[in-house]
């Protein structure tokens, strides 16, 4: 049996691989093969050199100037076409020199690479490149990167046009997520029999490989912006992200995309069979859950997902990003929040709503607001016109109301 770590590429969004090997190892993963693309062969390279405590202190110090040379405050679309005055000399940067000036990354690279570390390593290593201009993937294990290591690591992340294609022994190679950015295959070429791999881009690389038995694929519970933004609070945002994300697929927390601790008291079948009896007794048809589904950010989920995402939405409504959470500060700011409703000095709104009026009340409200309104109707009124409109209209705030009835009673 030999097991795989597989690391994909992406720029500032390898910070939630930092957190992701950092989840590895306080659950004492062992591995003996390391795959990687683009930032995530540096971080690969840093896992088999034994550095991977340097991960942490990387990202939380990288800045873009620590990447390339160029006078911009993060290199982004948006902002290039807002600095007017920049943008016709990065353009023309790229266009006379085949890419920015990545000697600041060439340095990052000698200030992390311990090529004697690597090849004493037992954990074998390989790397995805993409040969030019035909775009054939060039696959690298470590034995084949004897002296030409750094070059490796250069191609793989040499994301043209925007940064130079890297050239060495008569090769024009550029970044390996031309060919694979998440090289599970590669993994496997190599003799791994389970693989575990830390995809970084939302929207999945191999989405086959997610339901694979021989696979565990973890992934951003939410997107994560610009691959060269690395302005420091975003970075250690995502590095709590890999970290807790991880920590949930191992099922050592509970959350989709907040995080809290197992707590067996949890009736998640109560919220689930409530949801269940207003679509049959209205007729909704599956229509409420479904709208709870679309917000989980998973190809597959259970009842617990579906508690927990409402419960993202009831965060979201009262303005608490995603983080870590206690189930005691989780009780006390939902009861802050929603006591005037339950101790019925919210105010009323008419009894009977009409599409008319429905627009006057709600085109303005924010979903907290929303969830307070029904949750009025529901424990006040129960006009079941009323009810049928809010269903229909706000399935999902409906649901996180049903979720309060059952949390705050309890």
């Amino acid at each position: 049996m030999k097991k795989a770590i597989v690391l994909a590429g992406g720029g500032a969004k390898g910070a939630y691989q930092a957190g992701f090997i950092k989840a590895i190892k306080e659950l004492n993963i062992e591995y003996d093969i390391v795959t990687g693309v683009s930032i995530g062969a540096l971080n690969g390279c840093l896992l088999v050199q034994n550095d991977d405590d340097k991960l942490i202190d990387l990202y939380a110090n990288i800045q873009i100037n620590d990447i390339v040379k160029a006078d911009l405050e993060s290199f982004d679309i948006d902002i290039l076409m807002k600095q007017h005055n920049k943008t016709l000399g990065v353009f023309k940067e790229l266009i006379v020199e085949k890419g920015l000036d990545i000697t600041p990354f060439s340095e990052l690279i000698d200030c992390y690479l311990n090529e004697e570390k690597l090849f004493n390593s037992n954990v074998d290593f390989g790397v995805v490149c993409t040969n030019y201009p035909s775009f054939k993937p060039l696959m690298v294990t470590k034995s084949e990167m004897k002296n030409h290591v750094k070059d490796y690591l250069l191609a793989t992340s040499a994301a043209f046009p925007i940064l130079p294609m890297h050239k060495f022994n008569d090769l024009k190679l550029i970044d390996g997520g031309f060919s694979d950015n998440c090289p599970i295959d590669l993994a496997f070429d190599m003799g791994a029999t389970r693989v575990i791999a830390c995809d970084i881009d939302f929207s999945i690389t191999h989405s086959h490989y997610v339901n694979n038995p021989f696979v565990d694929y973890i992934y951003p519970s939410a997107p994560i912006s610009n691959s060269l933004d690395f302005d420091h609070e975003h970075l250690i945002n995502i590095i709590k992200m890999g970290y807790y994300d991880t920590m949930k697929y191992y099922n050592k927390y509970n959350g989709i995309r907040s995080t809290f601790n197992n707590n067996s008291e949890i009736d998640y079948e109560l919220i689930f069979s409530l949801l269940l009896k207003y679509e049959r007794d209205f007729n909704l048809k599956g229509s409420l859950v479904n709208a709870i589904v679309k917000n989980i950010l998973k190809i597959t989920y259970d009842i617990k997902d579906i508690y927990y995402i409402i419960l993202d939405l009831i965060l979201d409504s009262i303005d608490k990003k995603p983080d870590y959470y206690q189930h005691d500060e989780i009780n006390s700011l939902l009861y802050n929040e929603f006591e005037d409703v339950f101790n019925n000095k919210f105010e009323l709104f008419p009894e009977k709503l009409s599409i008319k009026t429905f627009k006057t009340y709600f085109n303005n409200l924010n979903d907290s607001l929303i969830i307070k309104n029904i949750l009025n109707e529901i424990l006040n009124n129960n006009n079941s016109s009323n009810i049928k409109i809010y269903l229909t209209a706000f399935p999902f705030q409906f649901a996180a109301a049903l979720f309060l009835i059952v949390y705050m009673k309890k």
